[in-house]
């Protein structure tokens, strides 16, 4: 999570990202607020 911004400039991807499911429920859509594209692959959206 702390990486977001830094990779969102660069072009990065994370991957294996499920475990922000249980530390912070509201993360991907708190990212999205701030225009920043996600791609939830094979996970509960």
């Amino acid at each position: 999570m702390a990486l977001t911004s830094l990779l969102s400039i660069t072009g990065g991807e994370i991957t294996d990202a499920e475990a922000v499911r249980k530390s912070y429920p509201g993360y991907f859509k708190d990212i999205k607020s701030l225009g920043i594209e996600v791609e939830e692959n094979g996970m509960d959206q």
